[in-house]
Protein backbone atom coordinates (compact mmCIF):
# COMPACT_ATOMS: atom_id res chain seq x y z
CA UNK A 1 0.00 0.00 0.00
CA UNK A 2 1.22 3.84 -0.12
CA UNK A 3 1.32 5.86 1.84
CA UNK A 4 -1.67 7.89 1.12
CA UNK A 5 -3.52 4.26 1.28
CA UNK A 6 -2.34 4.01 4.86
CA UNK A 7 -3.99 6.95 5.92
CA UNK A 8 -7.15 5.87 3.76
CA UNK A 9 -7.09 2.71 5.82
CA UNK A 10 -6.59 4.60 9.21
CA UNK A 11 -9.44 7.18 8.11
CA UNK A 12 -11.98 3.93 7.23
CA UNK A 13 -10.96 2.25 11.31
CA UNK A 14 -11.23 5.84 12.59
CA UNK A 15 -15.06 6.69 10.87
CA UNK A 16 -15.95 2.77 11.07
CA UNK A 17 -15.58 2.84 15.13
CA UNK A 18 -17.82 6.45 15.38
CA UNK A 19 -20.38 4.60 13.04
CA UNK A 20 -20.20 1.77 15.36
CA UNK A 21 -20.64 3.90 18.23
CA UNK A 22 -23.51 6.03 16.73
CA UNK A 23 -25.95 2.92 16.52
CA UNK A 24 -25.39 3.23 20.79
CA UNK A 25 -26.17 6.68 21.48
CA UNK A 26 -29.24 8.09 23.13
CA UNK A 27 -31.40 5.22 22.20
CA UNK A 28 -34.18 6.14 25.37
CA UNK A 29 -34.36 9.40 23.29
CA UNK A 30 -35.99 8.12 20.08
CA UNK A 31 -39.70 8.70 20.17
CA UNK A 32 -41.19 5.20 21.04
CA UNK A 33 -43.48 4.64 18.33
CA UNK A 34 -46.57 2.64 17.17
CA UNK A 35 -45.07 -0.39 15.59
CA UNK A 36 -42.14 -0.39 18.31
CA UNK A 37 -45.22 -1.44 20.89
CA UNK A 38 -46.64 -4.38 18.63
CA UNK A 39 -43.05 -5.95 19.03
CA UNK A 40 -42.81 -5.22 22.59
CA UNK A 41 -46.44 -6.68 22.53
CA UNK A 42 -45.24 -9.82 20.70
CA UNK A 43 -42.01 -10.69 22.63
CA UNK A 44 -43.40 -10.39 25.92
CA UNK A 45 -46.22 -13.04 25.28
CA UNK A 46 -49.29 -10.37 25.43
CA UNK A 47 -52.06 -9.98 23.22
CA UNK A 48 -54.11 -7.36 21.56
CA UNK A 49 -57.17 -8.58 23.13
CA UNK A 50 -55.28 -8.61 26.66
CA UNK A 51 -54.68 -4.97 26.65
CA UNK A 52 -58.25 -4.42 25.89
CA UNK A 53 -60.08 -6.37 27.94
CA UNK A 54 -57.60 -5.46 30.72
CA UNK A 55 -57.17 -1.68 29.99
CA UNK A 56 -59.99 0.19 28.08
CA UNK A 57 -62.18 -0.59 31.07
CA UNK A 58 -63.25 2.87 32.22
CA UNK A 59 -60.70 1.81 35.59
CA UNK A 60 -57.95 4.91 35.96
CA UNK A 61 -54.14 3.71 35.56
CA UNK A 62 -51.02 4.77 36.46
CA UNK A 63 -48.23 4.64 33.24
CA UNK A 64 -46.56 1.97 34.77
CA UNK A 65 -49.52 -0.19 34.68
CA UNK A 66 -50.03 -0.50 31.25
CA UNK A 67 -46.54 -0.55 30.35
CA UNK A 68 -46.44 -3.99 32.39
CA UNK A 69 -48.15 -5.18 28.74
CA UNK A 70 -44.67 -4.63 27.29
CA UNK A 71 -42.74 -6.47 29.40
CA UNK A 72 -41.69 -9.86 29.56
CA UNK A 73 -44.27 -12.34 31.19
CA UNK A 74 -42.73 -15.35 32.67
CA UNK A 75 -44.88 -17.72 32.16
CA UNK A 76 -45.18 -17.33 27.95
CA UNK A 77 -42.33 -17.95 25.78
CA UNK A 78 -40.87 -17.92 22.36
CA UNK A 79 -43.53 -20.18 21.20
CA UNK A 80 -46.15 -17.96 22.47
CA UNK A 81 -44.52 -15.13 20.49
CA UNK A 82 -44.97 -16.94 17.44
CA UNK A 83 -48.52 -17.84 17.81
CA UNK A 84 -49.14 -13.99 18.51
CA UNK A 85 -47.42 -13.38 15.17
CA UNK A 86 -49.15 -16.42 13.17
CA UNK A 87 -52.51 -14.73 14.33
CA UNK A 88 -52.42 -10.97 14.68
CA UNK A 89 -49.13 -10.24 12.29
CA UNK A 90 -48.86 -12.88 10.10
CA UNK A 91 -46.64 -10.67 7.62
CA UNK A 92 -43.83 -10.47 10.16
CA UNK A 93 -42.32 -13.86 10.59
CA UNK A 94 -40.84 -14.95 13.75
CA UNK A 95 -37.05 -15.08 13.62
CA UNK A 96 -36.38 -11.69 14.96
CA UNK A 97 -39.28 -11.97 17.59
CA UNK A 98 -38.23 -15.37 18.74
CA UNK A 99 -34.66 -13.98 19.12
CA UNK A 100 -35.04 -11.02 21.08
CA UNK A 101 -37.39 -13.32 23.52
CA UNK A 102 -35.14 -15.67 23.75
CA UNK A 103 -31.96 -12.55 24.59
CA UNK A 104 -34.23 -10.82 26.37
CA UNK A 105 -33.14 -12.51 30.12
CA UNK A 106 -29.81 -11.14 28.86
CA UNK A 107 -30.59 -7.90 27.96
CA UNK A 108 -34.04 -6.61 29.74
CA UNK A 109 -36.97 -6.23 28.29
CA UNK A 110 -37.23 -2.58 28.37
CA UNK A 111 -37.50 -0.31 24.98
CA UNK A 112 -33.95 0.51 25.42
CA UNK A 113 -32.72 -2.82 26.03
CA UNK A 114 -34.93 -4.21 22.80
CA UNK A 115 -33.50 -1.38 20.44
CA UNK A 116 -29.83 -2.22 22.06
CA UNK A 117 -30.29 -5.83 21.07
CA UNK A 118 -31.14 -4.81 17.69
CA UNK A 119 -28.53 -2.11 17.60
CA UNK A 120 -26.03 -5.19 18.36
CA UNK A 121 -27.18 -7.00 15.04
CA UNK A 122 -26.79 -4.29 12.54
CA UNK A 123 -23.48 -4.79 13.91
CA UNK A 124 -23.60 -7.78 11.88
CA UNK A 125 -24.03 -5.84 8.24
CA UNK A 126 -20.44 -4.40 8.87
CA UNK A 127 -18.51 -7.72 8.07
CA UNK A 128 -20.93 -8.65 5.78
CA UNK A 129 -20.67 -5.32 3.76
CA UNK A 130 -16.87 -5.97 3.74
CA UNK A 131 -17.19 -9.33 2.44
CA UNK A 132 -20.17 -8.05 -0.36
CA UNK A 133 -17.33 -5.51 -1.25
CA UNK A 134 -14.38 -7.97 -1.94
CA UNK A 135 -16.56 -10.49 -3.28
CA UNK A 136 -17.88 -7.83 -6.32
CA UNK A 137 -14.81 -5.98 -6.89
CA UNK A 138 -12.00 -7.55 -5.48
CA UNK A 139 -10.47 -4.69 -3.91
CA UNK A 140 -9.82 -4.44 -0.01
CA UNK A 141 -10.76 -0.75 -1.04
CA UNK A 142 -13.90 -0.42 -2.08
CA UNK A 143 -14.89 -3.21 0.36
CA UNK A 144 -13.70 -1.33 3.26
CA UNK A 145 -15.47 2.04 1.59
CA UNK A 146 -18.56 0.11 1.47
CA UNK A 147 -18.20 -1.07 5.00
CA UNK A 148 -18.01 2.83 6.07
CA UNK A 149 -20.78 3.97 4.42
CA UNK A 150 -22.85 1.37 6.21
CA UNK A 151 -21.39 2.00 9.31
CA UNK A 152 -22.35 6.02 9.34
CA UNK A 153 -24.84 6.04 6.81
CA UNK A 154 -27.94 7.44 8.55
CA UNK A 155 -30.18 4.91 7.08
CA UNK A 156 -28.22 2.12 8.80
CA UNK A 157 -28.64 4.01 11.83
CA UNK A 158 -31.93 4.72 12.35
CA UNK A 159 -33.41 1.25 11.84
CA UNK A 160 -30.44 -0.33 13.91
CA UNK A 161 -31.75 2.34 16.78
CA UNK A 162 -35.19 0.58 16.51
CA UNK A 163 -36.86 -2.39 17.79
CA UNK A 164 -38.09 -4.03 14.59
CA UNK A 165 -36.51 -6.43 12.39
CA UNK A 166 -35.39 -4.38 9.50
CA UNK A 167 -31.42 -4.31 11.03
CA UNK A 168 -31.78 -8.44 10.74
CA UNK A 169 -33.22 -7.70 6.94
CA UNK A 170 -30.82 -6.12 5.58
CA UNK A 171 -27.74 -8.87 7.34
CA UNK A 172 -29.81 -11.23 5.47
CA UNK A 173 -29.86 -10.13 2.23
CA UNK A 174 -26.03 -8.98 2.82
CA UNK A 175 -25.55 -12.59 3.34
CA UNK A 176 -28.13 -14.27 0.62
CA UNK A 177 -26.01 -11.75 -2.08
CA UNK A 178 -22.55 -13.29 -1.08
CA UNK A 179 -23.24 -16.70 -0.55
CA UNK A 180 -25.28 -16.05 -4.31
CA UNK A 181 -22.09 -14.81 -5.99
CA UNK A 182 -20.18 -17.90 -4.33
CA UNK A 183 -21.90 -20.93 -5.33
CA UNK A 184 -22.34 -18.91 -9.02
CA UNK A 185 -18.25 -18.25 -9.15
CA UNK A 186 -16.95 -21.54 -7.48
CA UNK A 187 -20.20 -23.61 -6.97
CA UNK A 188 -20.36 -26.92 -4.70
CA UNK A 189 -22.79 -28.18 -2.18
CA UNK A 190 -21.53 -26.53 0.60
CA UNK A 191 -22.03 -22.97 -1.21
CA UNK A 192 -25.24 -23.60 -2.24
CA UNK A 193 -26.29 -24.70 1.32
CA UNK A 194 -25.35 -21.45 2.47
CA UNK A 195 -26.89 -19.64 0.15
CA UNK A 196 -29.95 -21.94 1.09
CA UNK A 197 -29.71 -20.74 4.70
CA UNK A 198 -29.66 -17.04 3.48
CA UNK A 199 -32.78 -16.99 1.76
CA UNK A 200 -34.70 -19.13 4.85
CA UNK A 201 -33.30 -16.53 7.59
CA UNK A 202 -34.21 -13.80 5.59
CA UNK A 203 -37.65 -15.64 4.44
CA UNK A 204 -38.19 -15.52 7.78
CA UNK A 205 -37.39 -12.38 8.80
CA UNK A 206 -39.30 -10.76 5.99
CA UNK A 207 -41.27 -11.83 3.15
CA UNK A 208 -39.94 -9.80 0.84
CA UNK A 209 -36.33 -12.17 0.91
CA UNK A 210 -38.87 -13.34 -2.12
CA UNK A 211 -37.97 -10.59 -4.29
CA UNK A 212 -34.22 -11.13 -3.98
CA UNK A 213 -34.65 -14.78 -4.82
CA UNK A 214 -36.13 -13.52 -8.57
CA UNK A 215 -33.39 -10.79 -9.02
CA UNK A 216 -31.17 -13.71 -8.49
CA UNK A 217 -32.89 -15.86 -10.87
CA UNK A 218 -33.26 -13.20 -13.71
CA UNK A 219 -29.35 -12.27 -13.43
CA UNK A 220 -28.46 -16.05 -14.49
CA UNK A 221 -30.42 -16.20 -17.13
CA UNK A 222 -29.99 -12.72 -18.13
CA UNK A 223 -25.91 -14.12 -17.79
CA UNK A 224 -27.12 -17.48 -19.45
CA UNK A 225 -25.48 -18.85 -16.28
CA UNK A 226 -28.18 -21.41 -16.19
CA UNK A 227 -26.52 -23.41 -19.28
CA UNK A 228 -23.87 -24.57 -16.12
CA UNK A 229 -25.90 -27.59 -14.66
CA UNK A 230 -24.42 -27.31 -11.79
CA UNK A 231 -25.07 -23.48 -11.49
CA UNK A 232 -28.55 -24.01 -12.54
CA UNK A 233 -29.42 -26.74 -10.46
CA UNK A 234 -27.94 -25.75 -7.44
CA UNK A 235 -29.83 -22.38 -7.77
CA UNK A 236 -33.33 -24.43 -8.20
CA UNK A 237 -32.07 -26.98 -5.49
CA UNK A 238 -31.71 -23.80 -2.98
CA UNK A 239 -34.59 -22.09 -3.57
CA UNK A 240 -36.84 -25.29 -3.98
CA UNK A 241 -35.56 -25.82 -0.63
CA UNK A 242 -35.46 -22.80 1.10
CA UNK A 243 -39.34 -22.40 0.50
CA UNK A 244 -40.16 -26.03 1.56
CA UNK A 245 -38.13 -24.82 4.61
CA UNK A 246 -40.38 -21.61 4.62
CA UNK A 247 -43.75 -23.39 3.56
CA UNK A 248 -45.28 -23.32 6.99
CA UNK A 249 -45.14 -19.44 7.34
CA UNK A 250 -46.35 -19.45 4.28
CA UNK A 251 -50.09 -21.19 5.27
CA UNK A 252 -49.82 -19.29 7.99
CA UNK A 253 -49.83 -15.96 5.65
CA UNK A 254 -52.48 -17.72 3.28
CA UNK A 255 -54.14 -18.32 6.28
CA UNK A 256 -54.00 -14.33 8.13
CA UNK A 257 -54.69 -12.71 4.50
CA UNK A 258 -57.43 -10.93 5.22
CA UNK A 259 -55.41 -9.23 8.54
CA UNK A 260 -52.69 -8.40 6.56
CA UNK A 261 -54.86 -6.48 4.22
CA UNK A 262 -56.25 -4.81 6.78
CA UNK A 263 -53.49 -3.90 8.62
CA UNK A 264 -51.70 -2.96 5.37
CA UNK A 265 -55.40 -0.68 3.74
CA UNK A 266 -52.97 2.70 4.90
CA UNK A 267 -50.38 1.93 1.72
CA UNK A 268 -53.10 1.50 -1.01
CA UNK A 269 -53.58 5.11 -0.50
CA UNK A 270 -53.18 7.08 -3.55
CA UNK A 271 -50.64 10.05 -4.33
CA UNK A 272 -49.51 11.74 -7.68
CA UNK A 273 -46.51 10.14 -9.76
CA UNK A 274 -44.42 12.93 -9.65
CA UNK A 275 -44.67 11.85 -5.44
CA UNK A 276 -43.41 8.76 -6.24
CA UNK A 277 -40.19 9.79 -8.15
CA UNK A 278 -39.91 12.44 -5.95
CA UNK A 279 -40.01 9.67 -2.48
CA UNK A 280 -37.82 7.63 -4.94
CA UNK A 281 -35.07 10.08 -5.21
CA UNK A 282 -35.41 11.29 -1.58
CA UNK A 283 -35.21 7.83 0.03
CA UNK A 284 -32.31 7.14 -2.28
CA UNK A 285 -30.09 10.07 -1.19
CA UNK A 286 -31.18 9.53 2.68
CA UNK A 287 -28.51 5.90 1.80
CA UNK A 288 -25.81 8.71 2.32
CA UNK A 289 -27.56 11.93 4.02
CA UNK A 290 -31.02 12.90 5.70
CA UNK A 291 -33.26 15.48 3.92
CA UNK A 292 -35.76 17.21 6.66
CA UNK A 293 -39.08 17.07 4.80
CA UNK A 294 -42.45 18.25 6.07
CA UNK A 295 -44.65 14.66 4.40
CA UNK A 296 -47.31 16.57 3.88
CA UNK A 297 -49.90 15.38 0.85
CA UNK A 298 -48.89 18.94 -1.33
CA UNK A 299 -45.36 17.91 -2.36
CA UNK A 300 -43.83 21.32 -1.51
CA UNK A 301 -40.94 20.93 0.40
CA UNK A 302 -38.85 23.08 1.29
CA UNK A 303 -36.32 24.64 -1.67
CA UNK A 304 -33.11 23.38 0.30
CA UNK A 305 -34.43 19.86 0.12
CA UNK A 306 -35.42 20.42 -3.59
CA UNK A 307 -31.94 21.36 -4.58
CA UNK A 308 -30.28 18.26 -2.69
CA UNK A 309 -32.43 16.07 -4.20
CA UNK A 310 -31.46 16.82 -7.35
CA UNK A 311 -27.63 16.87 -6.40
CA UNK A 312 -28.67 13.36 -5.10
CA UNK A 313 -30.20 12.53 -8.29
CA UNK A 314 -26.75 14.02 -10.29
CA UNK A 315 -25.19 12.33 -8.31
CA UNK A 316 -26.39 8.96 -8.90
CA UNK A 317 -26.84 8.99 -12.49
CA UNK A 318 -23.06 9.94 -12.15
CA UNK A 319 -22.14 6.84 -10.26
CA UNK A 320 -24.54 4.76 -11.58
CA UNK A 321 -22.42 5.21 -15.58
CA UNK A 322 -19.15 5.59 -13.66
CA UNK A 323 -20.07 2.26 -12.46
CA UNK A 324 -21.26 0.54 -15.50
CA UNK A 325 -18.29 1.82 -17.31
CA UNK A 326 -15.32 0.50 -15.30
CA UNK A 327 -16.87 -2.80 -14.20
CA UNK A 328 -17.87 -5.60 -16.08
CA UNK A 329 -21.52 -6.14 -17.05
CA UNK A 330 -21.67 -9.59 -14.33
CA UNK A 331 -20.96 -6.96 -11.63
CA UNK A 332 -22.86 -3.87 -12.43
CA UNK A 333 -25.60 -6.19 -13.69
CA UNK A 334 -25.82 -8.05 -10.30
CA UNK A 335 -25.85 -4.76 -8.30
CA UNK A 336 -28.57 -3.28 -10.60
CA UNK A 337 -31.04 -6.62 -10.18
CA UNK A 338 -30.16 -7.19 -6.64
CA UNK A 339 -32.16 -3.84 -5.59
CA UNK A 340 -33.66 -2.98 -8.88
CA UNK A 341 -35.90 -5.90 -8.69
CA UNK A 342 -37.44 -4.66 -5.40
CA UNK A 343 -37.72 -0.91 -6.61
CA UNK A 344 -39.36 -2.11 -10.03
CA UNK A 345 -41.73 -4.52 -8.83
CA UNK A 346 -43.09 -1.79 -6.02
CA UNK A 347 -43.15 1.16 -8.13
CA UNK A 348 -44.89 -0.70 -11.14
CA UNK A 349 -47.39 -1.94 -8.17
CA UNK A 350 -48.18 1.66 -7.04
CA UNK A 351 -48.44 2.76 -10.56
CA UNK A 352 -51.07 0.11 -11.76
CA UNK A 353 -52.74 -0.54 -8.57
CA UNK A 354 -52.32 2.52 -6.83
CA UNK A 355 -50.47 3.29 -3.40
CA UNK A 356 -47.71 4.07 -1.74
CA UNK A 357 -45.32 0.98 -1.21
CA UNK A 358 -42.69 1.91 -2.81
CA UNK A 359 -42.26 4.96 -0.63
CA UNK A 360 -41.76 3.38 2.23
CA UNK A 361 -38.01 2.60 3.23
CA UNK A 362 -38.52 -0.62 4.91
CA UNK A 363 -40.09 -2.19 1.57
CA UNK A 364 -37.32 -0.82 -0.64
CA UNK A 365 -34.04 -1.66 1.40
CA UNK A 366 -32.63 -3.94 -1.13
CA UNK A 367 -32.88 -1.03 -3.68
CA UNK A 368 -31.31 0.84 -1.22
CA UNK A 369 -28.50 -1.49 -0.51
CA UNK A 370 -27.91 -1.36 -4.15
CA UNK A 371 -27.42 2.26 -4.77
CA UNK A 372 -25.57 2.56 -1.37
CA UNK A 373 -22.82 0.02 -3.17
CA UNK A 374 -22.93 2.35 -6.65
CA UNK A 375 -21.85 5.59 -4.76
CA UNK A 376 -19.52 3.36 -2.45
CA UNK A 377 -17.76 2.97 -5.96
CA UNK A 378 -17.46 6.27 -7.13
CA UNK A 379 -16.73 7.52 -3.83
CA UNK A 380 -13.56 4.79 -3.53
CA UNK A 381 -12.17 5.56 -6.78
CA UNK A 382 -10.62 8.47 -4.71
CA UNK A 383 -7.58 5.89 -3.95
CA UNK A 384 -8.39 3.10 -6.29
CA UNK A 385 -6.25 4.47 -9.09
CA UNK A 386 -3.27 3.08 -7.06
CA UNK A 387 -4.59 0.01 -6.22
CA UNK A 388 -6.29 -0.93 -9.24
CA UNK A 389 -4.98 0.61 -12.33
CA UNK A 390 -6.78 -1.41 -14.55
CA UNK A 391 -9.76 0.80 -14.01
CA UNK A 392 -9.17 4.03 -16.09
CA UNK A 393 -10.04 7.48 -14.29
CA UNK A 394 -10.92 10.46 -16.25
CA UNK A 395 -8.89 13.48 -15.71
CA UNK A 396 -11.45 15.68 -14.95
CA UNK A 397 -12.56 13.58 -12.12
CA UNK A 398 -9.12 13.33 -10.66
CA UNK A 399 -9.66 17.37 -10.00
CA UNK A 400 -12.85 17.13 -8.31
CA UNK A 401 -13.20 13.58 -6.67
CA UNK A 402 -11.17 14.89 -3.33
CA UNK A 403 -13.94 17.98 -2.60
CA UNK A 404 -16.77 16.16 -3.51
CA UNK A 405 -16.08 13.23 -0.96
CA UNK A 406 -14.97 15.75 1.31
CA UNK A 407 -18.43 17.16 0.93
CA UNK A 408 -19.95 14.01 0.88
CA UNK A 409 -18.78 12.32 3.97
CA UNK A 410 -19.09 16.14 6.11
CA UNK A 411 -22.65 15.58 5.07
CA UNK A 412 -23.40 12.09 6.33
CA UNK A 413 -21.89 13.55 9.61
CA UNK A 414 -24.01 16.26 9.45
CA UNK A 415 -26.91 13.89 9.44
CA UNK A 416 -25.67 11.55 11.65
CA UNK A 417 -25.74 14.62 14.19
CA UNK A 418 -29.14 15.68 13.17
CA UNK A 419 -30.35 11.92 13.97
CA UNK A 420 -28.61 12.06 17.51
CA UNK A 421 -30.36 15.32 18.16
CA UNK A 422 -33.87 14.24 16.73
CA UNK A 423 -36.28 12.28 18.51
CA UNK A 424 -38.60 11.49 15.77
CA UNK A 425 -35.94 10.29 12.96
CA UNK A 426 -38.06 10.40 9.10
CA UNK A 427 -39.29 6.73 9.10
CA UNK A 428 -41.38 7.50 12.31
CA UNK A 429 -43.40 10.88 10.82
CA UNK A 430 -46.69 9.48 11.25
CA UNK A 431 -47.68 7.46 14.27
CA UNK A 432 -46.51 8.47 17.53
CA UNK A 433 -44.83 10.99 16.04
CA UNK A 434 -46.43 13.87 17.90
CA UNK A 435 -46.30 12.01 21.18
CA UNK A 436 -43.40 13.13 22.74
CA UNK A 437 -45.00 16.64 22.44
CA UNK A 438 -47.75 15.68 23.58
CA UNK A 439 -46.71 14.07 26.83
CA UNK A 440 -44.31 17.19 27.50
CA UNK A 441 -47.44 19.38 27.47
CA UNK A 442 -49.67 16.84 29.98
CA UNK A 443 -46.54 16.22 32.03
CA UNK A 444 -46.46 20.04 32.84
CA UNK A 445 -49.75 19.83 34.60
CA UNK A 446 -50.01 18.88 38.48
CA UNK A 447 -51.39 15.13 38.69
CA UNK A 448 -53.06 15.13 35.02
CA UNK A 449 -55.81 12.60 34.42
CA UNK A 450 -55.51 11.38 30.62
CA UNK A 451 -59.16 10.00 28.90
CA UNK A 452 -58.68 8.32 25.97
CA UNK A 453 -61.07 5.61 23.69
CA UNK A 454 -60.31 2.39 22.45
CA UNK A 455 -59.64 2.17 18.78
CA UNK A 456 -56.95 -0.57 17.04
CA UNK A 457 -54.66 2.65 16.49
CA UNK A 458 -54.94 4.08 20.19
CA UNK A 459 -54.59 0.68 21.47
CA UNK A 460 -50.85 1.50 20.37
CA UNK A 461 -50.74 5.24 20.66
CA UNK A 462 -51.47 4.72 24.36
CA UNK A 463 -48.31 2.11 25.09
CA UNK A 464 -46.49 4.28 23.21
CA UNK A 465 -48.16 7.78 25.07
CA UNK A 466 -47.33 6.19 28.64
CA UNK A 467 -43.69 5.48 27.76
CA UNK A 468 -43.07 9.08 27.99
CA UNK A 469 -45.39 10.40 30.70
CA UNK A 470 -44.67 11.13 34.64
CA UNK A 471 -45.05 8.35 37.12
CA UNK A 472 -48.03 10.88 38.67
CA UNK A 473 -50.22 10.99 35.49
CA UNK A 474 -53.24 8.77 35.33
CA UNK A 475 -54.65 7.24 32.40
CA UNK A 476 -58.74 6.81 32.33
CA UNK A 477 -58.86 4.38 29.23
CA UNK A 478 -62.63 3.33 27.93
CA UNK A 479 -64.38 1.36 25.68
CA UNK A 480 -65.34 2.23 22.11
CA UNK A 481 -68.58 4.33 23.14
CA UNK A 482 -68.50 4.12 26.92
CA UNK A 483 -68.57 7.35 28.75
CA UNK A 484 -66.46 8.36 31.26
CA UNK A 485 -67.25 8.62 35.10
CA UNK A 486 -64.19 10.71 35.87
CA UNK A 487 -63.13 10.78 39.54
CA UNK A 488 -63.33 14.31 41.55
CA UNK A 489 -59.89 14.33 42.51
CA UNK A 490 -58.36 15.10 39.41
CA UNK A 491 -58.53 19.51 38.13
CA UNK A 492 -56.30 19.01 35.26
CA UNK A 493 -58.21 16.36 32.85
CA UNK A 494 -57.59 15.65 29.04
CA UNK A 495 -58.87 13.78 25.33
CA UNK A 496 -56.31 12.05 23.81
CA UNK A 497 -57.22 10.82 20.45
CA UNK A 498 -61.13 10.43 21.36
CA UNK A 499 -64.06 8.95 19.81
CA UNK A 500 -66.41 11.04 18.71
CA UNK A 501 -68.92 10.02 21.40
CA UNK A 502 -66.31 11.48 23.88
CA UNK A 503 -65.90 14.57 22.18
CA UNK A 504 -70.03 15.41 21.64
CA UNK A 505 -70.45 14.21 25.50
CA UNK A 506 -68.06 16.66 26.48
CA UNK A 507 -69.37 19.64 24.00
CA UNK A 508 -73.25 18.74 25.23
CA UNK A 509 -72.12 19.26 28.63
CA UNK A 510 -70.24 22.53 27.84
CA UNK A 511 -66.91 21.14 29.24
CA UNK A 512 -65.34 20.74 26.11
CA UNK A 513 -62.02 23.23 25.95
CA UNK A 514 -59.68 24.47 23.46
CA UNK A 515 -57.38 21.92 21.47
CA UNK A 516 -53.78 22.36 22.78
CA UNK A 517 -52.52 20.66 20.46
CA UNK A 518 -54.31 19.99 17.82
CA UNK A 519 -50.95 17.71 15.92
CA UNK A 520 -51.34 15.91 18.87
CA UNK A 521 -55.28 15.48 19.49
CA UNK A 522 -54.85 16.73 22.45
CA UNK A 523 -57.66 18.56 24.44
CA UNK A 524 -58.35 20.23 27.82
CA UNK A 525 -61.47 19.45 29.69
CA UNK A 526 -62.67 22.81 31.58
CA UNK A 527 -63.33 21.87 35.40
CA UNK A 528 -66.72 21.45 36.71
Amino acid sequence: MSKLNHRWLLLLIVVLLIGISLRFINLDKKVYWHDETYTLLWISGHSPQEVKKELFTGRVFAPDDILKFQRINPDRTAIDTISLLAKHDPHHPPLYYCVSRLFAPLFGDSTVSIRRFGAMLSLLCLPLSYWLGFELFGSHLIAGTLTVLTAVSPFHIVYAQEAREYSLWIATILFSNIAFLRAVRKPSKFAWILYSLGLTMGLYTFPFTAMIICAHGIYLFALKLYRAKKILFGYLASVISSIVLFLPWIVVIAKGFSVISASNAWSSINIPVKGLVYYFLENAGRTLFIFELDRSTSLSPPLITKILVLITFGFLVFSLYFLCRNTPRRIWFFILISGGFTAFSLLLSDLLFGGIRSTINRYMIPAWLSIQIIFCFSLSSVLRANERPEIPINCWWERVKKPIVSIVFLLIFVSDFLILQSDIPWVKYHLSATNPETARIINQYERPLVISSYSTRNRAEVLSLSQALEPEVRLLLLAKEELPNIPQDFENIFLFDPSKTIVKYFDDSGRLGKSIYKDGKLWQIKPK
